[in-house]
């Protein structure tokens, strides 16, 4: 919903005695009146009643629930001031025909509490979060740059990058799966997250790279490269390990307002950390040989003058 438009309600349904999730009871509701996985999202509030139903565009879309549906419907006489709109009308109903009870006085506010979010919104919370990744991305080359050589931020950022990449690419095989995730401004603010952890881990084998390069002089750069990342392997592994437990528990015991965040932190601590072991320094080995190759080419050249 915050990249492509959609709808939101927020809303206290009846409590009953035994109820085990009222979240899930108003999935399966409004699943049953036709929509599907892709299109709703129920994330529970500070209580286990009180929910956020969000609808994306999708249920716009032919063969969808909001299909045609006109924006405003003129009701005389109609107790409450919500059922002048088709798509909270639907709403209610396919909430009450499965057994979920709204009570009255949340019916007298329905109206107030219903969110629209345009697509242009939406385009430009997109457009913004893709400014910043790449702000962010090159603020790091930069730095890295000034901190080191090019050939290393080159080598970090083409490895965050990766990481961004496999981890939306996983985030859709999980949504093709059938176990959607939404990429919302949760989802990116874990992405950015992703991008610092991975980096760095990245600094690190970096900076053991330039102090071997200093005393391993008869070593070639490859073998400097392999000696550095074995011996700033344990360490890596130990704090990323560290990380996943906790990544973990919020991810099983965390509940669902955080468990797409939790989700994606987890999946991208594994591909940053698989990153900064074989993505960097491999790329930052070949610009190192393309840079040999070319001193030699330039030195051949000055001989023969």
């Amino acid at each position: 919903m915050d990249f492509t438009g959609g709808y939101s309600l927020n809303v206290e349904v009846q409590e009953q005695a035994e109820h085990p999730s009222y979240r899930q009871d108003v999935m399966n509701s409004l699943l049953a009146a036709g929509a599907s996985t892709t299109d709703v999202q129920v994330q529970e509030l500070s209580k286990p009643n009180q929910l956020r139903i969000q609808m994306g565009m999708g249920m716009e879309e032919k063969g969808h629930p909001f299909y045609q549906l006109p924006e405003v419907s003129n009701v005389e006489g109609a107790p409450y001031e919500y059922q002048s709109n088709p798509r909270i009308v639907w709403l209610v109903n396919a909430l009450q025909e499965n057994g979920v009870q709204i009570p009255k006085d949340q019916l007298e506010s329905l109206n107030r509490n219903w969110t629209v979010m345009s697509g242009q919104l939406s385009e430009a919370m997109r457009d913004n979060a893709l400014i910043g990744l790449a702000i962010a991305l090159a603020c790091i080359l930069a730095y890295i740059t000034l901190r080191f050589e090019f050939k290393y931020a080159i080598g970090a950022v083409i490895a965050l990058a990766h990481d961004v990449i496999i981890t939306l690419g996983i985030i859709a095989l999980f949504h093709k799966l059938g176990f959607p995730v939404q990429i919302d401004l949760e989802v990116v603010g874990a992405i950015m997250t992703i991008i610092g952890y991975s980096l760095n881990d990245t600094i690190i084998v970096f900076d053991r790279i330039r102090e071997d390069v200093k005393v391993y002089r008869k070593m070639s750069f490859s073998e400097i490269l392999n000696h550095s990342i074995n011996v700033t392997l344990s360490r890596t592994i130990m704090t990323s390990g560290t990380t996943l437990l906790v990544l973990l528990a919020l991810v099983l015991l965390g509940g669902p307002s955080i468990f797409g965040f939790s989700l994606v932190m987890t999946v991208g601590v594994v591909v940053g950390t698989l990153s900064s072991l074989f993505i960097a320094g491999p790329v930052m080995l070949y610009f190192h040989n393309r840079e040999l190759a070319q001193q030699q080419k330039d030195q051949a050249g000055y001989r023969k003058v």
